[in-house]
């Protein structure tokens, strides 16, 4: 769509030039640019957060041919889309030939936000410009574009090709709640960054704050300084406050007052705090309180009671280690972690040295799936025979799910001498979002069907680790044949005689008999 221009009739009366012509349709067009030229950026009056935003992107010191990320998170409300589309809407109405691309999860979620928000701004500020509603895409007078597609028709190898990013090149990029959007997208995205302009290109990111274990917080804040104007991944913080002129302070007392009866929901659609991202609905929202089973200081643990490990295999790894605490009547929880993506025996090479060398001496009880027995196409191995390798002989429990998940829920309420008997280090930030809204039961299953966790692929197996190890606690021995057995596992550089008759005597057997297998290959059998 082009500028309307009228073709004027030559000095000597006769048809013009195609030189004149073109120098006719060239002027009519820069009078069209020049019209549309800054028209948003004059109406937009940003509030302090948004003009921070623009200030930041304008004086980057990232050399200017290289885009730059712009994670933008808050809670509801903080206009943190609004700044993101004003820019892209401000160069398309400026530039010639600029091209935008903005996605969010669905089709539907295009129509019903992105694109619909982004006409009606149009319309506010007296742009011209023609829509297809079908295409989802905006054009402009100057030859600008601003094409928007979902996540699913980008990533269908199945999908027609117009849906797809194809051989165009774009200048801007919006990920529209970037958290709900795949990797896999966001990194094939700097492939198509390659139009020309004479400005910023930038590839925007707003969303609540996501997870810390997500893709996102990792891209921007694990070995990257998102506040140094040589960074090309920058985040800020937009704050519902600054916005109050736009969305009022009843809006955010009252968003902030009904998010409360969720602490997860609060923490991130309320406050704009990086938290789990529900997917279901919480088990154990009702048993959970981070005030109560959360210390505010670094647990101690204590030599004389063994540590236990507690094992989720698979190709996420998952590791819950605690403490049964005799004397104060606690289960108390030292560390949780989750490697994704990773096989047991890398899982074990990094983390426990670690644990050794933060547990210095401890006796450790080992508990974990009882599937952990079963080969697997992964490894030849089953996670036993890795583990046994390092001397590791973990016992596990046949019982349920459900089972697990109501041994969870009783201890959760139990209090011995007006204290939780399940009690958390505030390091193990992965086990407390797990417990406050991470862990879900999946969403429309109602009372009456059997609850199913939701297979988020982190939060499923650190639970998943605490609850065998729960559960393997309160198992009769008979009913677990690796107890039976009674292997007990030492770190490793501890020798026989380290171990006094009391430490023997920990390592229960219904047998009477103790099997240990030492940090090598010695063993020692020993009658109590």
């Amino acid at each position: 769509m082009g500028p309307k221009y009228s073709i004027p009739l030559s000095e000597g009366g006769g048809i013009p030039s195609k030189y004149e012509v073109m120098f006719n349709y060239i002027a009519d067009l820069v009078d069209e640019n020049c019209k549309m030229a800054n028209i948003i950026s004059q109406k937009f009056i940003p509030n302090s957060d948004q003009r921070r935003v623009l200030d930041a992107i304008e004086n980057s010191e990232v050399p200017s041919d290289e885009w730059i990320y712009v994670l933008l998170v808050g809670p509801t409300g903080s206009g943190k889309s609004t700044v993101a589309y004003y820019y892209v809407l401000d160069k398309l109405s400026s530039y010639y030939n600029a091209w935008a691309l903005g996605v969010r999860t669905t089709s539907q979620d295009i129509k019903d936000t992105i694109y619909k928000d982004a006409v009606k701004l149009l319309q506010q500020y007296g742009v011209p410009f023609r829509k297809n509603d079908q295409d989802t895409s905006i054009y402009l007078p100057n030859g600008s574009v601003w094409r928007m597609r979902s996540d699913e028709a980008l990533m269908d190898s199945k999908s027609d090709k117009s849906h797809k990013l194809g051989s165009t090149s774009y200048n801007m990029v919006v990920l529209e709640e970037a958290d709900s959007l795949s990797e896999e997208l966001v990194l094939t995205i700097p492939g198509r960054m390659r139009n020309p302009g004479h400005f910023r290109k930038v590839i925007f990111l707003p969303c609540n704050p996501p997870s810390k274990r997500s893709w996102i917080y990792k891209m921007f804040y694990e070995g990257n300084d998102p506040d140094d104007p040589k960074s090309r991944f920058r985040a800020f913080y937009l704050s519902a406050e600054a916005n109050t002129e736009h969305v009022g302070e009843a809006y955010i007392k009252t968003m902030r007052a009904d998010f409360a009866r969720n602490p997860a929901l609060a923490k991130r659609l309320g406050y704009g705090l990086f938290g789990p991202d529900i997917k279901g609905i919480p088990y154990f929202q009702h048993d959970f309180r981070r005030d109560i089973h959360v210390s505010d200081t670094p647990l101690q643990w204590d030599p004389r009671y063994p540590m236990i490990r507690s094992w989720d295999f698979g190709l996420n790894t998952a590791l819950a280690v605690f403490q049964y605490h005799e004397e104060l009547g606690q289960i108390r929880f030292h560390r949780s972690i989750v490697e994704t993506e990773t096989l047991l025996d890398s899982f074990c090479d990094e983390h426990l040295p670690k644990l050794y060398h933060e547990f210095p001496g401890a006796r450790w009880e080992d508990y974990g799936d009882i599937a952990g027995r079963q080969r697997s196409t992964l490894s030849k191995k089953t996670a036993y025979d890795v583990l046994a390798d390092r001397g590791i002989y973990y016992k596990a429990s046949k019982q349920g799910v459900m089972y697990g998940l109501n041994v969870i829920s009783r201890l959760l309420r139990t209090f011995f001498k007006g204290k939780p008997m399940i009690f958390i280090d505030p390091c193990c930030e992965l086990l407390i979002e797990a417990f406050e809204s991470g862990y879900c039961n999946k969403k429309k299953v109602t009372d009456h069907e059997d609850l199913r966790p939701n297979k988020d692929g982190v939060y499923d197996h650190i639970m998943d680790a605490v609850r065998y190890g729960l559960v393997c606690m309160r198992a009769q021995p008979e009913d677990d044949a690796t107890h039976r057995a009674g292997w007990g596992s030492l770190p490793p550089g501890q020798e026989l005689f380290d171990m006094t008759t009391q430490q023997v005597q920990g390592l229960h057997s219904p047998r009477g008999v103790v099997n240990v297998q030492l940090g090598g290959s010695q063993r020692f059998r020993s009658r109590i």
